[in-house]
């Protein structure tokens, strides 16, 4: 990687190959899941530090997952697509199929702001009831209410043509899904316009690396070092100008702690791919996975308790198999 590092271009991101800021981050990733945080400080401030650092925090945090993408600053590696000839799947899974949805806990995480409005970033992560959705046009059985989440999260109406609640009983609208539980569902990266449960229709990047993720390890090794909180003003001045970037704006937070950096991680970076690493990393899974989802009906879960046995899972035996003196490549 540090051959990577030196021979790699100081420049941005565009075209699909990797630059010097895709190698550090991944060096960084590497340090900070071995727990070697005053060893991870050092790449992170090679950009960090560099008058000719070219990664930057974008004004649009939703276009760097759909339309604001091409040269984005932000982005310090991603997959790249270019319809029709090379697409990808995800709108149709997530937007209208629901394979995956987020959890209520996730929308509790998101803050306020110091007037009492919520954190702008949930409601560009999460579709909430009464959103615009392209899924629900025709069942008009379910085409204006009102609805009330749990938690304090607030009360919404909506119509046809918006997001409807989960109802009891379940009434199946457009989309390949019915609406999942807690009603909500993932916002981040979808097209909003594409409601054809077809494959391979979506074009957008899929980004693996950013600017902002950089940021946050900084700030997590800098509380590390200091032994779970820092008033290190380099620290600060990385995790604030993530959360306060324009069109986010979140109060500029003074002291950092083990607790509020892991929070900023989990909603600034809700459903990009890092969760599971961020809780192996902190050895908390027992206490996120104590249950899991087995059923839910109208607006009510059922769950079951959830044994975490480690954090190490099994190496597959096929894996195994390639790496013996006799194996055929």
């Amino acid at each position: 990687i540090d051959v990577a590092i030196d021979g790699l271009p100081l420049t941005g991101y565009t075209d699909g190959h990797a630059v010097r800021g895709s190698a550090i981050m991944l060096k960084m990733r590497i340090f900070m899941n071995n727990h070697k945080y005053a060893e991870a400080i050092t790449p992170a401030e090679l950009l960090i530090k560099n008058t000719g650092n070219p990664h930057e925090i974008t004004d649009e945090y939703a276009g760097i997952f759909f339309e604001n993408q091409k040269n984005n600053p932000e982005i310090m590696f991603s997959v790249q697509y270019s319809t029709p000839d090379d697409a990808h799947q995800f709108d149709q899974y997530t937007g209208s199929r629901m394979s995956c949805y987020p959890l209520g806990d996730l929308a509790l995480a998101f803050g306020k702001k110091a007037d009492g409005t919520d954190d702008p970033r949930k409601r560009m992560t999460l579709i909430m009831v009464g959103d615009p959705w392209v899924m629900h046009t025709r069942n008009t059985s379910i085409a204006t209410g009102t609805y009330t989440y749990p938690n304090g999260l607030g009360t919404f109406e909506y119509t046809l043509g918006q997001f409807p609640p989960r109802q009891n009983p379940v009434i199946p609208v457009d989309a390949e899904s019915n609406i999942p539980a807690w009603s909500l569902a993932w916002k981040k990266g979808v097209n909003p316009t594409l409601n054809q449960p077809r494959d391979k229709i979506s074009g957008q990047h899929r980004v693996l690396m950013r600017y902002a993720d950089l940021l946050l390890l900084y700030a997590e090794a800098k509380v590390e070092v200091g032994g779970g909180s820092t008033t290190d003003a380099d620290a600060l001045k990385a995790f604030n100008e993530v959360r306060t970037r324009p069109g986010v704006d979140m109060p500029e937070e003074t002291t950092l702690t083990r607790e509020i950096v892991r929070n900023e991680r989990r909603v600034e970076l809700a459903y990009e791919g890092v969760r599971l690493y961020d809780i192996l990393r902190w050895d908390i899974g027992a206490e996120v996975t104590a249950n899991k989802v087995t059923s839910a009906g109208g607006n009510g879960v059922s769950s079951v308790s959830c044994k975490w046995i480690s954090n190490l899972w099994p190496i597959p035996q096929k894996v195994m198999e390639i790496m013996t003196e006799d194996a055929k490549w």
